[in-house]
């Protein structure tokens, strides 16, 4: 089965979304001490939590066919589900935009880039908020403010996993590749006529 885009129709009622670090390390059995050094995977972990209330019909019940149909689609883990924060969807102020926003290219392994569209002198983006172009997110670290022809200087983590073209920019729903972690995430054991939770744990699947 091809690779699945988020339902619109499903909205989580919460969620859990951070970059996971790519750390090795080694401890003396002498001393105790320990060395530590970063690798070069750090990966985006992911849970989401579904809520609905399978018995009796109407909307809800719908609502709970679509989400056991979601996860019955992706197999537990064997298909992949395109997937972002939806705790901060679009973090671009309007206010600071003046033209469509386009990346300048970037290459793999960045970790900044260039985005011109802002007003002159514009905050254009702040901490937390995501760029992307290479098919998954990256969070913004410092606070970026555009320059007077409107390029801004972004910088970001984890570093770009491939070449960004010149082209609109992604800032909003930034995406990326999830697979589940569990071959069980549709077990739910739910007394009757009650809500019935659904929270499915996934980790990044790069491209």
């Amino acid at each position: 089965m091809p690779d699945i885009l988020w339902p619109e129709d499903l909205r989580p009622s919460a969620q859990t979304f951070y970059l996971q670090p790519h750390v090795g390390g080694q401890e003396s059995p002498l001393t105790r001490t320990r060395k530590v050094y970063g690798l070069s995977a750090p990966r985006w972990i992911a849970r989401v939590t579904l809520t609905a209330r399978a018995w009796g019909g109407g909307a809800q019940a719908i609502r709970a066919g679509r989400i056991e149909g979601l996860i019955a689609d992706l197999e537990g883990g064997l298909n992949r589900l395109s997937l972002w924060d939806f705790r901060r969807e679009t973090t671009i102020r309007p206010q600071s935009i003046t033209a469509t926003l386009t990346t300048v290219a970037a290459s793999r392994g960045s970790t900044t880039m260039s985005i011109a569209g802002f007003s002159p002198y514009s905050t254009a983006f702040s901490v937390g908020d995501y760029v992307g172009g290479d098919g998954r997110p990256h969070l913004v670290t410092a606070v970026s403010i555009a320059g007077p022809d409107g390029v801004a200087q972004v910088t970001f983590k984890p570093p770009l996993s491939a070449d960004v073209p010149s082209g609109p920019a992604v800032v909003s729903r930034v995406p990326g590749w999830f697979r589940l972690m569990s071959e069980d995430a549709g077990n739910n054991d739910t007394a009757a006529r009650q809500r019935t939770s659904y929270t499915l744990e996934f980790v990044e699947a790069l491209p």
